[in-house]
């Protein structure tokens, strides 16, 4: 299904999803509920928590709360924006800009089973 108004980001707000991380070969595990986002690296078993608030239905913040040092460190004071560009049946794909840098990446969030 293509991106269209008549959008149901809604439905991945809370739930449980996977994101394989193409560019870092990294596998993750996303729980999220309401106001949190909680990421485990599934080679490591590391954890980062995140500050979630949703902007609009398709649009989202990421502020660090705790992680490993090199994630907080990296995420100190700045916010992730993730945009909800194309749904799927699924999953979605969404564009992310760390606040300070001018590049923007590409992921596919899908539900975990």
């Amino acid at each position: 299904m293509a991106f269209s108004q008549n959008n149901d980001c809604q439905s991945f707000r809370i739930g449980r999803f996977s994101l394989s991380d193409t560019t870092y070969n990294k596998e993750y595990l996303i729980v999220r509920n309401d106001s949190l986002q909680i990421e485990t690296d599934l080679e490591t078993g590391y954890v980062s928590t995140y500050k979630l608030i949703w902007e609009s239905d398709c649009k989202y913040v990421l502020t660090v709360i705790d992680g490993q040092k090199d994630v907080m460190e990296f995420y100190k004071d700045r916010k992730l924006s993730i945009e909800i560009i194309e749904l799927y049946a699924d999953s979605y794909k969404f564009s992310a800009q760390v606040e300070g840098l001018d590049m923007v990446f590409y992921q596919i969030v899908k539900r975990a089973k």
